[in-house]
Order: structure tokens, then C-alpha cells, then sequence
């Protein structure tokens, strides 16, 4: 397992990975897919259960979830957002290049995915501001590749929306 993300609010502890498909052989049975991207969960109250596992790649919403990276949780713990780049920072599908590849997902506490949109090339790092009510307001991710950062509106989670890009310098 890479573990890439980790964040806890209240009793809950997330982390971020990609897990093996060392259980199949062959492109075809591993469906071009080398690694399951996973958000994982446990409650610490004060002992930590079992962890329990998400599938990010079976996304609802039709367009695959890339390598998660970076995780942060609102204030409230109730929503949770995640950098998720694709290995080469294009975004779209070789088959279809029209197909918008996240940057950022916005999730809920239990890892269902609420949106997604696109951000600069292979977002890592990001930082979230919540309101005083506790909920996710704005967040800022780091895009390596290009050096930018965006600034993501997350108060509407089902529709985060870049308000803007700004360059960083060489290497952030």
C-alpha cells in the first residue's frame, strides 16, 4: 500500500493510498488498472476500530478518481477534500480527451463522493478553510508540475468551482 494522505477531525482519522491488484495478472484481468485508489477511515474513541475502505476508483460519477494524494477535513469533520493527480497531468481519457479528469474531489465523512474539478497538473498538497459553522469554504492546492496553486470554492461540494490559478516560481 502507498499511503499518501492523512487527517483527522474529531474521533476520525482518514488516509489516502493506492493498494496492489497483486491478486490479478495480466493487463486485461487488472483492467489497465495497477492500484485500487482507496480512502480509508477509522473512529479513535479513544481505542481505534477497524478500518473501513472506500473504492475511490468506483466514482459515481462516471470519470475515474486518479492517485489520491493529499487529504484535509473540514472543520466540522463532515466534509473532506482530496488532490487526486493522473500519472502524465493531462487532463481527459486517451479515448476521449474531452472527459474532465479531477484535480480535487470533494467528499463526505464516510468517503462518498459529492463533486469533483479540475485543477493544474498533478495536484499533491492542499490546504482547507472552514466557515465558523464549520463547513469546508475554500481550498488550495498545490499543482507540482506547473507550479501553481488554485483556489477552489468547496461551499457547494456537489459543485467546487476554481476561482483562480496563480504561479508559485520554480519547484514549490
Amino acid at each position: 500500500m502507498l499511503s499518501r494522505g492523512f487527517e483527522s477531525a474529531g474521533n476520525r482519522v482518514w488516509i489516502t493510498s493506492a493498494e496492489g491488484r497483486n491478486q490479478l495478472d495480466g493487463l486485461e484481468d487488472l483492467e489497465n488498472r495497477m492500484f485500487e485508489n482507496r480512502l480509508s477511515f477509522f473512529d479513535c474513541t479513544p481505542l481505534c476500530g477497524a478500518p473501513s475502505h472506500v473504492d475511490l476508483d468506483a466514482n459515481p460519477h462516471g470519470v475515474p478518481v486518479p492517485t489520491p494524494y493529499g487529504v484535509r477535513a473540514s472543520a466540522s469533520g463532515q466534509q473532506l477534500v482530496v488532490s487526486v493527480a493522473g500519472s502524465d497531468g493531462i487532463p481527459g481519457l486517451a479515448e476521449d480527451p474531452t472527459t474532465d479528469i479531477p484535480g480535487l474531489v470533494t467528499l463526505d465523512a464516510d468517503g462518498n463522493v459529492l463533486g469533483f474539478v479540475q485543477t493544474g497538473a498533478i495536484p499533491q498538497s492542499l490546504a482547507l478553510a472552514s466557515g465558523a459553522d464549520g463547513h469546508a469554504h475554500t481550498a488550495y492546492v498545490l499543482n507540482t508540475v506547473d507550479s501553481t496553486v488554485s483556489i477552489v470554492d468547496v461551499s457547494d461540494p456537489t459543485q467546487p468551482s476554481v476561482k483562480t490559478t496563480f504561479p508559485t516560481g520554480a519547484d514549490p
